[in-house]
């Protein structure tokens, strides 16, 4: 959010769409498989493209975020929800420029200087003491409702973190 300052969130329920609004975003775009995302990407952004597309999700939707992307546009994926592949036009590719990446943060974490990671994680936890980060929190537990917070945290299309509470 600090360096993005046009960001477009894309989700797939009004519950999802809350929780960002909630937590501060200002452009929500609730897409299912069947809309044309560029189209409701283009509404809210006054007809614009996006430079950064986060996907989690794959298959169609991961497209559609492709074809929403500005010349030299980049998108990263995170994550395959949807289990489908990614059909890419090659055309886009190279009439746009734009570059796709994927990301597993534990690869990332490895890569980096170890310097570089402190000061990160540094940044990440003041942010949150400031109350400036704070991830949506879907249900809280009593610690001897463990393990039905365990069933909790590994169901699917969850809108927040599972926490324990001692």
């Amino acid at each position: 959010k600090r360096q993005y300052q046009r960001r477009v969130h894309g989700v797939r329920s009004e519950d999802a769409a809350r929780g960002l609004r909630e937590a501060g975003a200002r452009h929500v775009v609730i897409a299912t498989e069947n809309d044309d995302l560029p189209a409701k990407v283009a509404q809210v952004t006054g007809g614009g493209l996006v430079r950064l597309a986060l996907d989690a999700l794959g298959g169609r939707s991961a497209m559609q975020l492709i074809e929403s992307l500005s010349l030299g546009g980049s998108m990263v994926s995170y994550a395959g929800l949807a289990k489908d592949s990614v059909t890419l036009s090659t055309e886009l590719l190279y009439q746009k420029g734009i570059s796709l990446m994927g990301f597993r943060l534990d690869w990332w974490e490895q890569a980096m200087a170890p310097e570089a990671l402190t000061s990160m994680w540094d940044t990440l936890f003041q942010l949150a003491v400031e109350g400036k980060l704070r991830p949506p929190v879907e249900k809280e537990y009593d610690l001897r409702e463990g393990a039905l917070a365990v069933i909790d945290a590994l169901r699917d299309h969850r809108n927040g973190k599972v926490l324990l509470c001692m």
